[in-house]
């Protein structure tokens, strides 16, 4: 069994700063189910490429200037660990629910422990 899905990354304007930055937010469509993530950073608008969904070489992003080749790693590992979290269900052949997906991203990324 095959999930077909989405997985877009974005800075979310709505919650800009004045200093132009954005929180970074991953955004997951399955099945007629979204869930979206935040990852932890805050990019810099004028430094995103909404083509590639990631941010321009050679730009500083966050108050802390984190570079943007820092951030584009912790996008493609965070896809990563999306995509695996989706083989474990689809091997189960079982489409997750919101928030069992949830649950297991967070266990993969460390933000929750495993029971």
């Amino acid at each position: 069994m095959i999930i077909k899905r989405t997985i877009n990354f974005y800075p979310n304007k709505g919650k800009a700063k004045g200093d132009g930055n954005a929180p970074l937010r991953c955004y997951i469509r399955y099945n007629n189910i979204s869930v979206t993530i935040n990852l932890g950073y805050n990019v810099n608008i004028n430094g995103w490429n909404a083509d590639t969904q990631r941010c321009k070489k050679n730009t500083a992003h966050d108050a802390q200037n984190i570079p943007a080749a820092y951030i584009n790693k912790q996008i493609n590992a965070c896809e990563e660990i999306i995509n695996n979290c989706f083989e474990v269900f689809e091997q189960k052949e079982q489409v997750p629910t919101k928030d069992e997906l949830k649950e297991l991203i967070d266990i993969r990324t460390g933000k929750k422990k495993e029971n």
